[in-house]
């Protein structure tokens, strides 16, 4: 998992979480994780301007994206919805992937058991640093 450090639009708080990119051709999974420690807005409540410097940092293609938002502290995985039209999304919507059909480590073991990669553009942006979770 990579330490992304992002900053809200419409707040002047830095704000930072974990991101996973998995890709299969054009196809991305990308999770981002609610860190416990970060000082700004969460990944939740900052989803599309989060979003769009994702997409920027590792060179995706927004239509393209499955996104999921994994909450550490309560083990919860949600995927998100969403509306694209170019490089902007609009109309996020939640849907709770249940703890007892749904884990991280199972979903990571399905994007490989399905030919997904993590995406190793991320070391090269500035604004991520690496750690070893």
């Amino acid at each position: 998992m990579d330490i992304f450090t992002w900053r809200p639009l419409n707040n002047r708080a830095m704000a930072k979480c974990g991101i996973e990119v998995y890709q299969k051709g054009q196809l991305s999974v990308v999770i981002a994780t609610e860190l416990a420690d970060n000082p700004g807005m969460s990944i939740c409540n900052g989803f599309e301007d989060l979003i769009s410097q994702i997409v920027i940092a590792y060179q995706l293609t927004t239509q393209l994206i499955t996104w999921v938002e994994y909450w550490e502290k309560d083990n919860e995985l949600n995927l998100v919805r969403f509306n694209a039209d170019g490089d902007r999304v609009s109309n996020p919507s939640w849907v709770n992937l249940p703890p007892a059909l749904f884990s991280k480590a199972s979903m990571l073991q399905q994007l490989k058991a399905h030919g997904y990669k993590a995406n190793n553009n991320r070391n090269k942006f500035p604004s991520i640093t690496s750690s070893k979770s």
